[in-house]
């Protein structure tokens, strides 16, 4: 069995954007007795078992193992479970979510990189209704005080899903004290973090809170 090396540990994938190639049964089906026929015995594992294999692998793998043949693909592809923690670049992570299916709870990490901070803005628009946990991690220190409080004007919307969230403005001298005014019903959030960003209305956060982090830069007191 051909493809490429599955990449170790959990590292990030760049250039996902031939992940919307989905594969007809018809081909699957070619694949899998192709890769029998050479000899290739993994494949004789089974639907179930490569799925339970597939589950054990990390995001980066995942992505790497769908792209080994068509067989392999397919099964990685119709798999929900693989794609409900998704970590990487905000511009290309929403191509994978649509494997999860439009209902499924999602758990991101979105690292926005050389991204800009719109596809961050897309990202939780566009899926906040359906994250139980998002971190945002914004090392790119040429951001603006606007910019970020963009993505923070965000989270005003409902999140009826969200237990964890955590936020990390960008690491800016002199520093950039961007305020959250407030949070959207987030009635089962359990653990915030928030890393240079203030204002928020401690009056609003819900009795299910359980951890709560928060530091502001130099300037808090």
């Amino acid at each position: 069995m051909t493809g490429p090396a599955l990449p170790q540990g959990g590292g990030k994938i760049r250039g996902v954007a031939k992940e919307v190639v989905v594969i007809s049964p018809e081909r699957r089906d070619r694949s899998y007795a192709a890769q029998l026929a050479s000899g290739a015995g993994i494949v004789a594992l089974g639907d179930d078992v490569t799925r339970m294999v597939f589950e054990l692998l990390p995001f980066s793998s995942c992505i790497a193992s769908s792209h080994v043949c068509a067989y392999w693909r397919a099964l990685a592809v119709s798999d929900p479970l693989l794609w409900t923690v998704l970590d990487g670049d905000p511009a290309l992570i929403p191509v994978l979510w649509a494997r999860a299916g439009p209902d499924t709870a999602i758990d991101v990490c979105l690292d926005s990189g050389e991204s800009s901070l719109e596809d961050v803005v897309s990202c939780i628009s566009n899926n906040l209704q359906r994250m139980t946990g998002l971190r945002v991690l914004v090392p790119n220190t040429d951001v603006q005080p606007a910019e970020w409080t963009n993505v923070l004007n965000t989270l005003s919307r409902p999140a009826p899903r969200m237990r964890q969230l955590h936020l990390a403005a960008p690491s800016t001298e002199p520093y950039m004290s961007c305020s959250l005014a407030r949070l959207g019903p987030m009635r089962h959030l359990q653990e915030l973090a928030l890393l240079r960003t203030d204002g928020l209305d401690f009056t609003l956060l819900p009795a299910t809170l359980t951890s709560f982090a928060r530091y502001c830069g130099p300037a808090a007191v």
